[in-house]
C-alpha cells in the first residue's frame, strides 16, 4: 500500500518539514527549588497559517476531564420518522426530501445559508454511535450529498460531521450536514491560496517519510494521514483525494475509498482518542487547483481524559496535541 503511494508521488518534491519546525529550551523552576528543562517543538502548517506546539512533557500531566458516553438512546427522534424532518422548499430548486437505501437527506430545520442540509446514514435504525452503521450506509450518504450538490449548481459542496455534545451535535442520532454555497467556506479559502495539488502531494509525500501515513488506496488516488501539524485539534486524521479538488466531482472509487478510511479514522478516535469529534470537509470547486479533503479531529471530553484544553492558543490559531502525531500514527497502525 505504501509502496503504491512512494512510486505514485515519485517525482514529487517532498516539502522540507525541518525548515518548518523550530526547537526551543523551556526552563523552570519547580516549587520547592528544583529546575526542571524541556524541549517544545513549533511546528508551521503554511497551508493554513497556524502553529503546533508539540509537548510531550504534558502528557504526564493528570487527567482533569473524563467521557460523557453516549447517551441512552431517545424514544422519539425526528431523525427516524422523515415524516418529522424539515424539506427543501422549491426556491432552493431541490426534491423536498432525497432517500437512497437507508440513508436519507432533508433541509436543515434552523440554515445557516440557501441549501443547508442534513443528511441521516441509517434512518432505520437510532444509531447513536457511529460504529454501528456499515460501509454502505456511509457510502450512500455521501452520494446523496453529492447528487443534491450537483443539482444545486453551486461550486462549493461540502459535507461535515459533529458527534457529541462537545462537539456541537443538538440531536444524538448520528447525522452530517452539508453546505451547497457560491463560495468556499472560510478555513477553505485560507487552505487555497497556498494549498494546489502540487502542494498537498509535496506535503503527503513529506508525511509519508515521517510514517504519518496511515493508508493509501492505488485505484481511486486517496490517501489517509495524521496530521504532522494539527490545525483543527488536538487530534488530526486526515482523509484526502489526491487528484479531486471537489466534494461534487467525487467517483465511485473515490467515494467508496474516503467512506472506508472515514470510518476506520472515526473507529480509532472512539476506541482509542475520543467519543466527541467533528470532521470539517475543505472542498473546492470543480475546477479549482485543490484537493479535497475531510480532517477529523477529538473535542473534549475525551474518552481516555483530557490533559489539557488550551482554549485561548487554538483560537490563536495554534494548536497542542495531547498524543504526538508520532504516537498517533503507531496508535492507527496498531488499530
Amino acid at each position: 500500500m505504501l509502496e503504491d503511494l512512494k512510486k505514485y508521488l515519485k517525482g514529487v518534491r517532498k516539502v522540507n518539514l525541518k525548515k518548518l519546525e523550530r526547537n526551543i529550551r523551556v526552563f523552570v523552576i519547580e516549587p520547592f527549588g528544583h529546575s526542571k528543562a524541556s524541549e517544545i517543538k513549533i511546528r508551521s502548517n503554511p497551508a493554513f497559517f497556524s502553529k503546533a506546539r508539540i509537548a510531550p512533557e504534558r502528557e504526564a500531566r493528570k487527567i482533569e476531564t473524563t467521557s460523557l458516553g453516549f447517551k441512552t438512546p431517545s424514544l422519539e427522534c425526528f431523525f427516524c420518522n422523515p415524516e418529522e424532518c424539515a424539506k427543501f422548499s422549491k426556491e432552493t430548486g431541490l426534491k423536498k426530501q432525497y432517500f437512497l437505501n437507508d440513508s436519507f437527506a432533508f433541509s436543515n430545520l434552523f440554515p445557516f445559508g440557501k441549501i443547508h442540509g442534513v443528511v441521516v446514514h441509517n434512518y432505520k435504525q437510532h444509531i447513536v454511535d457511529p460504529r454501528g452503521l456499515i460501509l454502505n450506509n456511509w457510502i450512500d450518504s455521501i452520494k446523496l450529498v453529492k447528487k443534491i450538490g450537483v443539482i444545486s449548481k453551486k461550486k462549493y459542496v461540502s459535507m461535515h460531521v459533529n458527534c457529541g455534545s462537545k462537539a456541537a451535535s443538538s440531536l444524538e442520532h448520528f447525522h452530517a450536514q452539508f453546505h451547497c454555497e457560491d463560495e468556499p467556506l472560510a478555513k477553505t479559502a485560507l487552505a487555497m491560496k497556498l494549498g494546489n495539488k502540487k502542494y498537498w502531494k509535496s506535503w503527503v509525500k513529506a508525511l509519508l517519510e515521517e510514517d504519518l501515513v496511515i493508508d493509501f488506496d492505488k485505484e481511486s488516488k486517496v490517501v489517509f494521514f495524521v496530521e504532522w501539524s494539527p490545525v483543527f485539534g488536538k487530534t488530526e486524521f486526515v482523509v484526502m483525494t489526491l487528484e479531486n479538488s471537489s466534494f461534487q466531482k467525487m467517483n465511485d472509487k473515490e467515494i467508496n475509498a474516503v467512506a472506508r478510511f472515514i470510518d476506520k479514522a472515526i473507529r480509532i478516535t472512539i476506541d482509542r482518542v475520543s467519543d466527541q469529534f467533528n470532521i470539517v470537509n475543505l472542498s473546492a470547486a470543480p475546477r479549482d487547483d485543490f484537493c479535497n479533503q475531510f480532517r477529523i479531529f477529538s473535542r473534549a471530553p475525551l474518552s481516555h481524559g483530557i490533559k489539557s484544553w488550551e482554549g485561548y492558543l487554538e483560537f490563536s490559531g495554534e494548536t497542542v496535541p495531547h498524543i504526538i502525531p508520532k504516537r498517533l500514527a503507531e496508535i492507527a497502525k496498531e488499530y
